[in-house]
């Protein structure tokens, strides 16, 4: 399959972080590195009380102190090397192996933390949360629509870059989800339920050799943006623009059914004169169209709809004539 758009509502192109360097790290943070945290202490496990689905909660954050240790030891090996050794190797197995979308995992496996400062600010931010307690809800109402045949595993990761993308779904059962100073405890629940859906649909729906085209990354949004607010209807978590602009729209219908990839990104993250997530509110209002057509249908009805089908039998084209 053609690499399906597989970002989170309202993320940013994943850029490297280089505005500060390793060794601005504060001395009372670093002093917390000195505990080394081993793989086994950083998986909380847990099943939905009556289908039995399991869950895992991996705490990979913690692994960054045991990086800034190994920075301090001088062992001559490169930093990147230190950081697949001491963050990704740990928990590569539960949070990146086999992943339908391997190359979604760049963002984490292929970008060294430079702001060291930052991360473990961030690291300290997810400490005094209840980040555990709101997954865990995420997940359990999340499944209770959509239920997975195999286990989910979240790993939590500090956001390393300012321009990090709030998480991203390598492949079924694995969400990984890039903590950022902006998050609550709601948008936490938003972004669970939301890459969730990303993560079922990849294990149910997904055939390989086929071919994505602009309108399936839309609807894939779309899906994801819907089904976030079915599981939270009072979280406000994905903004959509309810307006049908006829302007915005004569711009990218010529382009819905291409399998222009970059395109599709252009379209979803907005900019070159379209309205910023724009592609998020436009695959939003398509699911929705269909579903106002077909009020009966439940997320696993309209999960493994293809594009086309959502965007014809939601009669959406309507809206701009």
């Amino acid at each position: 399959m053609k690499r399906l758009l597989l970002l989170l509502f309202g993320s940013l192109i994943l850029t490297g972080c280089s505005e500060e360097q390793a060794g601005e790290v504060d001395m009372n943070k670093a002093e917390k590195t000195d505990v080394r945290m081993e793989a086994e202490d950083l998986i909380h496990s847990f099943q939905h009380p009556e289908s039995g689905q399991s869950y895992q909660i991996i705490d990979a954050y913690k692994l960054y102190g045991n990086y800034i240790s190994a920075l301090d030891k001088n062992t001559g090996k490169s930093e990147k090397d230190l950081y697949q050794q001491e963050v990704i190797d740990p928990v590569y197995q539960q949070c990146f192996a086999d992943g339908e979308f391997s190359h979604m995992s760049e963002s984490i496996t292929g970008q060294v933390p430079h702001s060291l400062d930052r991360v473990m600010n961030l690291n300290e931010k997810i400490e005094n949360s209840q980040y555990i307690e709101s997954i865990k809800e995420a997940l359990i109402k999340s499944s209770e629509l959509l239920p997975a045949d195999k286990e989910t595993n979240v790993c939590i990761f500090p956001s390393i870059s300012r321009t990090n993308s709030a998480a991203v779904t390598v492949g079924s059962g694995k969400i990984n989800i890039l903590y950022s100073q902006n998050y609550t405890e709601d948008v936490l629940k938003a972004v669970t339920a939301h890459e969730y859906h990303h993560s079922v649909w990849s294990e149910k729906f997904l055939k390989s050799g086929n071919q994505q085209t602009v309108l399936d990354n839309l609807v894939f949004e779309g899906k994801a943006v819907m089904f976030e607010k079915v599981v939270f209807p009072d979280i406000l978590g994905t903004e959509v623009n309810p307006d049908y602009n006829k302007k915005d729209w004569a711009e990218i219908e010529g382009d819905l059914y291409s399998n222009n990839f970059n395109r599709s990104m252009e379209i979803i993250f907005g900019g070159n004169g379209l309205p910023r997530s724009y592609g998020y509110s436009e695959g939003y209002k398509m699911v929705k169209s269909y579903i106002d057509y077909h009020p009966e249908s439940e997320p696993l009805d309209w999960t493994g709809l293809s594009g086309k089908e959502i965007f014809e039998e939601g009669r959406y084209r309507e809206h701009y004539q």
